[in-house]
């Protein structure tokens, strides 16, 4: 009898000498001219069969016929066994006698066997078959066992996490937590997986947005880490989810452009790749990603952020437009006076660097314009057609972005529609 709880495999490396094999002798076998094979599925495999091959043998004998199947399907650490008769007979007393093994996840695959009238058994082809499965020595009983190489665990590598944008202008969107295995567009429900990925995250995970001048240091990229690790852990298969729904005008009362989605990645030992998705997200007041960690101050209220206040335009001087809007940074001013079908607008830098002019489209790519506005001076956008695109011009200068203007589709202008107007 074989005692499958006596056998031990090492997890990453074959080590035979470590397996614990014990049969208990069949009366009179060890005298008689047969013996046993015990053929081992590794531990942890899916379900296998073994087959004697129809393609290899010669003087074979045993109690499985050629081209049969030995037993049942076997799982990972299960066995089954042919009984195998010394060389005799035929002409082949004292010869070796040949025969080989089919395994059902190794297709193309023979794994072939020597044995002689003294009861020994050896592989023809050891150093290629190892990758497949080692066979062990002849044991107290004169058996012999043949183990598939154990199923190596799945392992992660390093994590990277970074804010992809998910919507602009206005969202309306539900985030849920979800691992996506890219290699085969599925999506992962092993628990295996989960928790390769837990242990992984426990040691960090590096911010693959972040700039030169970040300071993110290395103590906040673990705790974000752990922090995700824990919420893997304790969430269910199907993950948690959350929803965000913001109008553009709530999202222009905040002073909010883009809204974006925290998110990891990383390989597996088996050379696919892992997409988790999270439900954090955080918002900004222009199209160039977060520079910070979730859960960071400055993520907590990223948005709930109020436009500034805008401050009362003083009188203007004869000839001088007038200014529907005065933000802290400058002035825009419909031209010649005009209140309504307006057809351009000027933007007046009366900060102390000169502006950088780009135009956001309304996928939020930015397009430099190449136009500068020097301090003291204008900028005009006309417009023939007397009808606005949806769309948004970026105003900023060496210090960093300073504002941008939402123009609406419609022959009207409402020049109070201004966003982050602030540093």
């Amino acid at each position: 009898m074989f005692h499958r709880s006596r056998f031990r495999q090492a997890a990453c490396t074959f080590v035979l000498g470590a397996l614990v094999l014990v049969f208990s002798t069949a009366s009179g076998q060890a005298a008689s001219r047969i013996f046993d094979l015990h053929l081992v599925n590794g531990e942890g495999n899916p379900p296998v069969t073994f087959t004697i091959s129809a393609a290899y043998h010669n003087c074979y004998e045993g109690n499985v016929g050629i081209g049969q199947q030995i037993g049942a399907p076997v799982g990972g650490g299960g066995y089954v066994t042919v009984t195998l008769a010394r060389v005799q007979g035929h002409g082949c007393d004292g010869e070796n006698g040949v025969f080989a093994i089919e395994v059902s996840n190794q297709p193309g695959v023979l794994i072939r066997f020597n044995f002689d009238n003294a009861g020994s058994l050896w592989l023809v082809d050891p150093r290629n078959i190892q990758p497949v499965g080692i066979l062990s020595a002849k044991q107290s009983d004169e058996s012999y066992v043949f183990a598939t190489q154990p199923r190596q665990r799945v392992s992660a590598g390093k994590v990277t996490g970074q804010w992809v944008r998910v919507c602009q202008q206005f969202c309306d969107m539900t985030f849920k937590q979800e691992i996506t295995n890219t290699t085969t567009n599925t999506v992962e429900t092993s628990s295996e997986i989960r928790e390769a990925l837990s242990v992984t995250l426990e040691a960090g995970v590096a911010f693959g947005g972040a700039s030169a001048s970040t300071s993110v240091t290395a103590s906040q990229e673990r705790s974000v880490g752990q922090r995700m690790s824990q919420e893997l852990a304790t969430a269910g298969m199907t993950g948690t989810e959350t929803t965000i729904s913001l109008s553009l005008e709530q999202m222009e009362e905040r002073g909010l452009f883009a809204v974006w989605q925290w998110v990891a990645t990383t390989q597996l030992s088996n050379g696919q790749s892992i997409v988790l998705t999270t439900v954090k997200y955080t918002c900004t007041p222009a199209a160039q990603p977060p520079q910070y960690l979730p859960d960071s101050p400055e993520d907590v209220q990223a948005c709930r952020r109020q436009t500034a206040s805008t401050p009362v335009a003083s009188a203007p001087q004869a000839g001088q437009p007038v200014a529907t809007n005065v933000p802290s940074w400058g002035q825009i001013v419909p031209s010649a006076g005009a209140q309504t079908d307006v057809t351009q607008f000027t933007l007046f830098n009366d900060g102390g660097f000169p502006w950088s002019i780009a135009w956001i489209d309304y996928n939020g790519t930015v397009s430099p314009g190449g136009d500068v506005i020097a301090p003291g001076t204008s900028w005009v956008v006309a417009n023939g057609a007397k009808t606005w695109e949806s769309h948004w011009y970026a105003v900023s200068d060496s210090q960093g972005f300073l504002c941008s203007v939402s123009l609406r589709q419609g022959a009207v202008v409402n020049f109070s529609q201004l966003t982050a107007c602030r540093r």
